[in-house]
């Protein structure tokens, strides 16, 4: 792998995402969309048609990328989708055939044109989308789509799984009435955020995002970025190339954070970030990069603990 990392420590892509769940065994569709998605991905790094995809590598994220969701590639690799489905729609005591815009005759459900952005809804969490968000129901002709960066104010803590079940009750409000979301069955984005809605386009790259000028970056070289998308475990920024001016969009880790700042607390889609790069790797063009201070690295994790003899 053609790496080069920028100051002392090469950053670590240990951070990974994982399918498996705990009494969870896929089906052999969910494999096949699964390998699909992974080809798709593959494919679609190579071309590199968005900045975050050139940003991503399968060493960071194996399979399962938001820049890849957001392309179409992954909306078959979703755990329980039937069943979590049927349980929400039953739960809500609702229809479960949703589709379009239109109510059929004598459907209580309210079609998308009729709800207003930041209008407080109640709705029914549906399914997981990893590691983009999850759909819910909040009674309307399609579902709406909660963005892992709305899960609250600031960055997300906890996993997808560990902070929604399926068929939970939770309070949103319409973030936006955008037609086109990662899922196929949501049809607008939802917030659980406070406070104002305004929110800048979501960021698409355009042509072969080229990681190369960044290698001339020196370890003092502070950027000023703008945060694309997160996940539960980084945050997405875009920064310009030092060359051509040209945006990228880089990966900080959450162990990267700033230490001391009130970050992790008031981040969001949009918002400033000032980083430094870390590491590029020309081979998947990614680009990792850390807000902290030369010579400032994160601690190392603590060793697991030896199995105790029986």
């Amino acid at each position: 792998m053609a790496s080069v990392v920028v100051g002392t420590a090469a950053a670590s892509s240990s951070t990974s995402l994982s399918t498996k769940r705990r009494g969870l065994r896929p089906s052999r569709r969910t494999l096949r969309g699964a390998a699909a998605a992974a080809v798709a991905f593959t494919a679609a790094a190579a071309s590199s048609s968005t900045a975050a995809l050139g940003a991503f590598s399968f060493a960071s994220a194996p399979a399962l990328t938001y820049g890849a969701a957001r392309k179409g590639a992954l909306q078959g690799a979703v755990d329980r989708r039937r069943p979590a489905r049927a349980a929400a729609k039953k739960a809500a005591g609702k229809k479960t055939k949703v589709a379009g815009d239109e109510a059929g005759a004598g459907s209580s459900r309210t079609p998308i044109s009729g709800l207003k952005v930041g209008q407080e809804l109640e709705g029914t969490v549906v399914q997981w989308f990893f590691p983009g968000g999850i759909t819910v129901d909040v009674g309307a002709t399609a579902e709406g789509f909660l963005e892992v960066e709305e899960f609250r104010d600031g960055f997300p803590t906890g996993t997808i799984a560990d902070t929604f079940k399926p068929g939970e009750t939770i309070k949103v409000r319409a973030l936006d009435l955008e037609d086109y979301t990662i899922a196929e069955s949501a049809k607008f984005h939802l917030t659980m955020r406070s406070g104002d809605l305004t929110r800048p386009k979501r960021y698409v790259g355009e042509g072969i995002a080229d990681v190369t000028p960044f290698l001339k970056a020196q370890p003092e070289d502070w950027f000023d970025g703008e945060v694309t998308l997160m996940s539960t475990w980084a945050v997405f920024v875009k920064v310009s190339s030092p060359e051509t001016g040209k945006p990228f969009v880089g990966i900080v880790y959450k162990e990267e954070f700033r230490p001391g700042s009130d970050f992790e607390n008031q981040v969001i889609r949009g918002g400033p970030c000032r980083v430094r790069v870390k590491e590029v790797d020309t081979e998947c063009r990614r680009l990792l990069l850390t807000m902290r201070d030369v010579g400032d690295e994160p601690p190392k994790p603590e060793p697991p603990a030896p199995e105790e003899q029986k």
